[in-house]
């Protein structure tokens, strides 16, 4: 007779709650679904959602905020009146546009929290499934502590020669990187001299093994940036830097010999009487007689000061990021700026430049690297404390006493030695992630600007001074008359802001739509979007289906309906035909949109502009739909009764825990750190001093940090408390599991008599090697965005000791952690060209796509009776 093992168990017991999670989840998104799970909403449970409403009144309705909410008011007067009103609008469905991805994204996230908790929390009665779990979680570690410490390479500064691509029509740019800067001296007519840079780029391209260099000024990035008219986020050109940094004279050995590319030795220009020809286009003018190329960097005190070195750095990142966006590389400007004036060899004095930036760069990694081993060895030093406080945490009451020990002890020398360690480990982590942050890539810099900015910019002393002097609840109640107020009845500041919100962003897709419009030039199937955008969803979804059947787009089974009214001219339903026809040529054809004549490219831009048009229409009535939704009174009452929830608590602790004197250390906190950075970043310090800069700079404020705590969970009248149970009561769900265990053998006997005992036992076996091989495609995907050397060398998670913490310890699997992840990005604006180029490299990555999820055919029909073993156990969907 078969039997399951504990691996097929559990992804079978997985798989069902993952069809029960789905089927309730469709029920919650129907109008008046709220009514049917029960308390704490008004109406009847019908028993069919078993999972929400445990969760729903196990963990939702305990949650210390909301604990004291009462269950008329807050529960079924507000929160379930502006969830059905929300569900009740006729709102686009995910494919109508791009913005309505995002509502199912969080509701499929949801969906998967639901499910993950139930997965571990609902145990079964064999135990195998945990004794498969321990046994994976032995191996792990076994592998982990096994592992050999390999030695850090040095940084490879230039990529390895890349081959012509023969299946691209146009060359593609492989590797981009601004390598060195030239000092250009210009003498005027008066005798006077003026200097500036001009930064070095080199790049490869798919179409050539051999790097090609050109030269450009700062200008030049900036004409750059302007001139990239798309639509979408770019990244930020770094403003104008002219700090150089310093290099000890010994640590290049007092002098350097080049080193370059093997392509470029050979052609080493000598003097800068041929740096003329060199020069990119943008900057021609500016070489005549009266222009001389000196070297960039000087000696001083010993040092090599490195001239616009930081600026350099930050114009690298600012590349690497264009050309990351393949709609980027494909415009004229970004093509001019690589190639224009390019030449595939440099002069002497360029390449010692470059050398000694190299030499700068990786003196920078090694130091990264040093740090690194140092914060490993100090953390391989705690493993012991470290396994001792996860044997104390994982414990039922691990959080509690914990954060026991910080209530009793008021300063940081008064904690127990295990704990005193994990301050260590705290203390550890925070440095390395400092040094990381502004340090220890390419964009720190601009990173550390910001900061920068954003800190001389907060008025410390006024925010001082007014948590100093307020009181908590005066203020809370002076917030709640300025914003939820409505004098006269009349709509208040909350309701106009959002009103305001939405109907800017209405104006501009009118802006849009008017532009469309007047681009397509046809009043007719621009009407009958607009008539299909105003009919009920019934009588959409009639159009979608005849959509389907005839396997045409949307758009032409819009033109051709009969169900909008009189038809329009055979002649302009051609055109939308013939726009189709030729969007999926272009598509389809290995030459894209080479392969489409004048007329099918005019063609194809009608159709794609029909195609925005019904999008933003689609957005204009869901806008409108948001708006009146967003300012109903209902919605309203809700924003208040959660503002006075979550403030009121917080409030008390704010008052009697100094929260001023906080704001205070944090000040102090970040002037420190940019006196570190600044004093870091002008010269490459020895790797030892670097560390214990990083590390007092942390052992210095951890005091204030532990006092800041300390007086919150003194003072916090045992709400914090309270957080802390719910979050330990979570935890030991999903650690020791629900109250009664679910017998999976007995179930695959009962499912056997239903499906057949080899079909089942073969379609969870299928669905076990999908899970393993989506495992594999997710590493490889990783390891491939991760990089072949410098970023693998460079992994932290080593510095950091985790006393052989893993997700089992708190009742979670890896696997059932993976489906939380989404790699999808947002859909951006697009030209029609951009359009048919996404779409076609959406074709050619299916190639290397994620493995699908095969079909089930035996365990979808199993929900049901899995539904009633979920009764049987105490999952009744009524209210406990």
């Amino acid at each position: 007779m078969l039997r399951l093992d504990g691996i097929q168990e559990h992804y079978l017991k997985r798989e069902l709650i993952s069809q029960q999670t789905t089927y309730e989840f469709d029920l919650l998104s129907r109008p008046g679904a709220l009514g049917h799970i029960g308390r704490p909403f008004k109406g009847v449970s019908t028993g069919q959602f078993q999972l929400i409403n445990y969760m729903l009144n196990k963990f939702v309705k305990t949650f210390p905020f909301v604990r004291s909410a009462n269950e008329k008011e807050f529960w079924q007067d507000n929160v379930q009146v502006f969830i059905e009103m929300f569900l009740g609008a006729d709102l686009s469905t995910v494919e109508d546009h791009s913005e309505n991805l995002k509502r199912q994204k969080i509701t499929e996230m949801l969906r998967r929290l639901v499910e993950i908790c139930f997965s571990s929390g609902i145990k079964t009665k064999s135990g195998l499934e945990d004794a498969t779990r321990e046994q994976r979680s032995i191996r792990r570690l076994a592998t982990a502590s096994s592992d050999p410490v390999h030695p850090l390479p040095s940084s490879r500064l230039f990529p390895p020669s890349s081959k012509a691509s023969s299946s691209s029509s146009a060359a593609t740019v492989t590797f981009i990187d601004v390598v060195g800067v030239q000092m250009i001296s210009k003498t005027t007519s008066k005798a006077k001299s003026t200097k500036h840079a001009r930064f070095i780029v080199k790049v490869f391209t798919s179409s050539d093994p051999k790097p090609i260099y050109v030269f450009r000024r700062y200008g030049d990035f900036r004409r750059l940036h302007k001139s990239i008219k798309l639509v979408g986020k770019l990244p930020r050109l770094p403003p104008k830097v002219y700090a150089s940094s310093s290099l000890v004279v010994d640590d290049v050995s007092g002098q350097y010999t080049v080193e370059s590319d093997s392509e470029s030795v050979a052609s080493i220009v000598d003097g800068a009487a041929e740096i003329d020809g060199l020069i990119g286009a943008s900057s021609a003018a500016t070489t005549d007689d009266n222009t001389s190329v000196s070297s960039a960097n000087e000696v001083r005190d010993g040092r090599y000061l490195i001239y616009r070195e930081r600026q350099r750095l930050q114009l690298k990142t600012y590349l690497s990021k264009l050309a990351d966006n393949p709609k980027v590389t494909k415009t004229r400007a970004f093509k001019d700026f690589i190639t224009k004036g390019s030449k595939t060899s440099l002069d002497k004095q360029s390449l010692e430049d470059i050398h000694l930036r190299e030499k700068y760069s990786e003196l920078r990694a090694n130091n990264q690297r040093e740090f690194l081993l140092i914060a490993k060895a100090r953390s391989q030093d705690l493993e012991a404390y470290m396994s001792q406080f996860r044997s104390d945490l994982i414990r039922a009451d691990g959080l509690t006493r914990l954060f026991n020990e910080i209530k009793r002890c008021a300063k940081l020398e008064q904690l127990s030695e295990r704990y005193s360690k994990l301050v260590e480990w705290f203390q550890i982590e925070v440095a390395a992630t400092l040094y990381h942050l502004f340090l220890g890539e390419d964009w720190s810099e601009e990173f550390f600007h910001q900061m920068k900015h954003i800190h001389h910019l907060l008025p410390y002393r006024v925010l001082r001074n007014i948590l100093w002097i307020s009181n908590p609840m005066t203020v809370m109640k002076s917030l709640m008359d300025l914003f939820m107020a409505q004098p006269f009845g009349r709509r208040s500041l909350f309701q106009r802001i959002l009103g305001m919100t939405f109907s800017q962003q209405i104006r501009e897709q009118n802006d849009e739509i008017a532009a469309l419009q007047e681009e397509l030039a046809d009043d007719a199937v621009c009407d009958r979007l607009s008539k299909y955008i105003d009919l009920v969803p019934a009588e959409r979804n009639v159009i979608k289906d005849e959509a389907e059947k005839k396997g045409c787009s949307l758009v032409y089974a819009i033109a051709s309906t009969s169900h909008l009214g009189p038809g329009i001219s055979h002649f302009r339903l051609q055109r939308v035909m013939e726009g189709e026809m030729a969007y999926n040529k272009a598509i389809e054809s290995d030459a894209g949109i080479d392969t489409l004549t004048t007329i099918e490219r005019k063609r194809v831009s009608q159709f794609v502009a029909l195609n925005k048009l019904l999008k933003c229409l689609t957005r204009k009535r869901d806008n409108e739909l948001l708006s009146q939704i967003f300012t109903d009174n209902a919605t309203l009452s809700l924003c208040k009764q959660m503002f006075v929830m979550f403030y009121g608590p917080l409030a008390y602790v704010y008052k009697s825990a100094d929260i001023y004197q906080a704001l205070v250390d944090f000040q102090n906190f970040a002037d420190d750190l940019i006196k570190v950075v600044n004093s870091a970043m002008e010269e490459v310090e020895q790797t030892g001093d670097l560390v214990q800069k990083f590390i007092a700079l942390v052992e210095k404020h951890s005091p204030s940090f532990y006092r800041f705590l300390h007086d919150i969970y003194v003072n916090d009248n045992g709400f914090f408390g309270e957080i802390l149970q719910w979050v330990e009561g979570l935890l030991s769900f999903l650690r020791v599991g629900y109250q009664e265990k679910i017998d999976m053998q007995q179930f695959f006997e009962d499912a056997s008599e239903i499906v057949g005992a080899e079909a089942l036992v073969e379609e969870t076996n299928r669905l076990i090697e999908w899970k393993r091989a989506r495992k594999a495609w997710k590493l490889r995907k990783a390891e491939a965005k991760m990089g072949a050397g410098d970023e693998k060398d460079l992994d932290w998670s080593g510095a950091i000791p985790i006393g052989d913490f893993t997700y089992s310890d708190f009742g979670l699997e890896d696997a059932d952690l993976e489906d939380f992840e989404s790699d999808e990005e947002e859909a951006e604006e697009q030209t029609w060209v951009e359009t048919i180029e996404a779409e076609r490299t959406k074709m050619s990555e299916k190639k290397n796509q994620e493995p699908a999820k095969p079909e089930l055919e035996c365990i979808p029909r199993l929900r049901e009776l899995f539904s009633q073993y979920l009764k049987d156990i105490g999952l009744t969907g009524t209210t406990m």
